[in-house]
């Protein structure tokens, strides 16, 4: 690992890591694959206060490199991340129960008149030539359902209003699918 002799008073990335695995050679931490404390790293290299001389960790270099670049995330345990600032939150843009009704309601109609069932992506097959006008007449019925269910006509619907929004959810997926597909298609 070192090019040069391990010197305990060295300020090098290299005798720095020998140092930190020394100790975990000698029992106290680390020992078996357990936690070896490299909390301080990251700071001593934003810092400058480590620098290397071994050719054996330029691509650890490079990275410590990016992150003093980049916007990052240090955490009180010495864990680092890269910002999630620009990344999709997922878990807020969706909701687990809202999700799980919709599965329900996927699931219920995989079922067919005829006594089969259907596979569940068999939606992202499309609907024919005409797939985009099939998907918007049906969540337009679906929309009614909904309108009239939100106007107290409840009486008068076809089906309740979960799956309603379930099936205006669905409609909308393959709608927006094929122009997906399409867009991608053309790119290609």
């Amino acid at each position: 690992m070192n090019n040069h002799s391990y010197n305990i008073n060295c300020n090098c990335l290299d005798c720095y890591l020998t140092r930190h695995e020394k100790v975990a050679d000698d029992g106290e931490d680390g020992e078996d694959g357990c936690f070896i404390n490299y909390s301080d790293l990251v700071e001593k290299t934003k810092h400058g206060g480590l620098v290397s001389n071994s050719a054996s960790y330029d691509k650890h270099r490079e990275l410590n490199l990016h992150m003093n670049d980049a916007k990052i995330r240090q955490f009180d345990t010495g864990g680092v991340r890269d910002s999630d600032e620009e990344k999709f939150d997922i878990e807020g843009f969706l909701n687990p129960l809202v999700l799980n009704r919709y599965f329900e309601y996927m699931h219920k109609h995989r079922n067919l008149p005829n006594g089969k069932k259907r596979d569940s992506d068999n939606w992202q097959s499309f609907f024919g030539v005409n797939h985009n006008d099939v998907c918007i007449k049906s969540l337009l019925r679906h929309v009614q359902d909904l309108w009239l269910h939100h106007r107290g006509y409840s009486k008068v619907t076809k089906e309740i209003i979960e799956d309603s929004i379930c099936a205006i959810i669905f409609n909308a997926n393959a709608y927006l699918l094929k122009i997906l597909t399409d867009k991608k298609n053309e790119i290609n």
